[in-house]
């Protein structure tokens, strides 16, 4: 019994000691008690949750038509006028049109056998009407000329050209035969064209011609064919005349020019061969009636050309070879060409040139053989567009007789030249 009590008494001190808080170890709790909440961890809301303002709402209107494109403005008209594209305007990529003009005035004295003939004479006086057509590679170019008794045209062609490589030109134009007779003359070196490139190339004629500039201008064709005619002359007979030129661009850009410091040609080679076929009328007997119809025979032409220029020099060469059926079986071979060279001495302003040229008309016989050689001093006052030539030219010329003795001449020429 004793034992009993005592057992309780020490039970009863031990549970209200265990109230003490200061008596707990500090890393125990009771298993039963709650844990403390963390403040890092999410709490659940039953609250619907706030609209989110960046969502779509739903809407029973229907969506508004989307706005129809902005029609394009056409293009304003523009005009302009100045010394480098003469006079003209644009509409747009669909027209554009420039008027140009050029002459060249001469005083020219010729000793020849102790006859002097001094002349002043309008040598070209030509306006021009260029530009484009309907779409950017379709162009229009038509030149006459004023110079004369009566004026003629020269020039009406269309060109349809939608990649460099390809093209098509028909109406009445240049032939493609020879490196300068594709030069503008207010770009040629010397006054006139050499004798040789007139003796041997083709004139304007009407017709058609293929052409491109491939590999990025450094290759050219051209492919033609015409009436064989010649400038303004109705079809007739068939003197059909095909004419091919390939020339090769290996240096600068593809810029037909005899003075390359101003077309912004700064190194300038290229190289060119063309070929010439077709029929021509036979000269007629000097006492042949006037009703005597001439007759017709083949005739081809070969040439070769080659042009360098470097800084203030230029120097260009053209070689040609013609082949002719005379009559019945007699046929007759000419050749002939030029060599011309001229460097700037003074800035782009004075310039000395020299050109030496000979024809045989008959490499078999050298009847009609005819040998010039010149010299000119140029002073430009604006570049191509207004310039002045003074030239010296001797010549050389054994006629068909061979028992003559060749005659010689002397020419002055002072030329001045407008381009607009």
């Amino acid at each position: 019994m004793l034992g009993s009590v005592l057992s309780l008494t020490l039970l009863l001190h031990s549970a209200a000691g265990s109230e003490d808080p200061a008596a707990q170890p500090a890393a125990t709790a009771s298993p039963t008690a709650p844990a403390a909440p963390d403040s890092a961890a999410p709490t659940l809301s039953t609250a619907p949750p706030a609209p989110d303002s960046a969502a779509p709402t739903l809407s029973t209107a229907p969506p508004a038509p989307p706005a129809p494109p902005a029609a394009p403005t056409p293009s304003q008209p523009s005009f302009f006028a100045s010394v480098d594209r003469g006079i003209g305007g644009t509409a747009g990529d669909a027209f554009s049109a420039e008027l140009h003009f050029f002459t060249q005035i001469r005083l020219e004295e010729v000793i020849s056998d102790s006859v002097h003939v001094p002349e002043f004479r309008i040598v070209m006086a030509r306006p021009v009407l260029r530009g484009k057509l309907i779409r950017p590679w379709i162009s229009y170019f038509v030149q006459p000329e004023l110079a004369g008794k009566t004026p003629a045209l020269l020039d009406a062609e269309l060109t349809i050209a939608p990649h460099a490589a390809f093209g098509i030109k028909v109406g009445q134009f240049l032939t493609p035969f020879s490196r300068e007779f594709l030069v503008p003359p207010f770009r040629l070196l010397f006054p006139d064209f050499s004798p040789s490139n007139i003796y041997f190339r083709d004139n304007r004629d009407i017709g058609a011609m293929l052409f491109g500039m491939p590999l990025g201008g450094h290759l050219e064709y051209y492919a033609g064919v015409f009436n064989g005619n010649g400038i303004n002359q109705t079809p007739g007979g068939s003197r059909i005349m095909g004419i091919a030129r390939l020339a090769a661009n290996l240096r600068g850009k593809p810029v037909y020019t005899e003075t390359p410091e101003f077309d912004d040609t700064e190194t300038q080679l290229a190289f060119g061969i063309n070929v010439t076929a077709g029929r021509h009328d036979l000269p007629l007997p000097a006492t042949a009636p006037a009703s005597t119809v001439a007759e017709i025979a083949p005739y081809a032409t070969l040439g070769a050309d080659l042009t360098f220029h470097k800084g203030a020099c230029t120097a260009q060469a053209e070689g040609y070879a013609k082949w002719q059926q005379l009559s019945g079986d007699v046929t007759q071979w000419s050749a002939g060409g030029y060599l011309h060279g001229g460097c700037f001495v003074y800035l782009r302003t004075l310039q000395l040139a020299a050109r030496a040229d000979v024809i045989d008309a008959s490499i078999n016989t050298h009847a009609g053989l005819r040998a010039q050689g010149e010299a000119m001093f140029a002073y430009y006052v604006y570049g191509n567009h207004l310039k002045f030539q003074l030239r010296y030219a001797y010549g050389n010329v054994r006629g068909q007789d061979l028992s003559v003795e060749a005659s010689t001449s002397h020419t002055v020429t002072l030329q001045g030249q407008l381009q607009l």
